[in-house]
């Protein structure tokens, strides 16, 4: 229902402005980019999307950034580096068939930028449809926030179920329970580490955690 949307604004001094007039520090969020990929250019194609979101203290979801288009993988990973870097967010990817080669062009490429973001692999339990529908519930009770300017997803919000063609942002929005984790509290103001940022994403001992080789 449409009604179970939140809304929220971004104020100037770059914290989430809710509706009643509180605001969330989006530094407090754990920030995570949910890549759906796609692989043909065709027209009749579907649209690789990522999508940013974060998650407060009180399971709030935020949707902070959206990017969906058909475009060449070099376009593609470039704004999935982008985003990395902006948003200091890890990455997870669904893990279709094609997903593992993604992975050898994305580290070089963020080593090369000087970012660090751990990558993750998830593999779908269930159908496309099956795991929006799953998500009901988070929405039945207005934990997701959104601002107004992602028309996209607001659109294939709207038709779902009736039209199920074009429904690339909301699967990997779909990916987010998954994931997602509960974010800091407000009042700890110290910015993690190198190290515990990415202890706390589960990378492996002993790899380089910019390369994850």
């Amino acid at each position: 229902k449409m009604e179970w949307l939140q809304y929220y604004i971004a104020s100037t001094d770059k914290h989430i402005q809710l509706s009643d007039g509180s605001t969330v520090d989006p530094n407090l969020l754990d920030r995570v980019i949910l890549v759906d990929p796609a692989l043909s250019k065709a027209k009749t194609a579907c649209d690789t999307s990522l999508v940013v979101t974060g998650l407060d203290h009180l399971n709030r979801i935020f949707i902070l950034d959206i990017w969906s288009k058909i475009s060449s993988w070099d376009v593609y990973l470039e704004q999935l580096a982008d985003m990395a870097k902006y948003w200091r967010a890890r990455i997870v990817i669904e893990n279709v068939l094609f997903s593992k080669l993604l992975e050898p062009l994305l580290k070089p490429l963020l080593a090369k930028r000087g970012i660090w973001a751990p990558i993750e692999l998830i593999r779908p339990d269930s159908s496309k449809v099956a795991r929006i529908r799953a998500l009901t519930p988070i929405f039945a009770e207005n934990r997701v926030f959104i601002h107004r300017r992602f028309g996209k997803f607001i659109e294939q919000y709207s038709r779902f179920p009736q039209h199920m063609r074009r429904i690339d942002i909301l699967d990997a929005f779909a990916m987010g329970p998954k994931v997602w984790r509960t974010g800091e509290e407000p009042g700890n103001d110290a910015e993690p580490t190198f190290e515990e940022f990415y202890a706390a994403a589960g990378i492996d001992e002993g790899k380089n955690p910019v390369t994850g080789y």
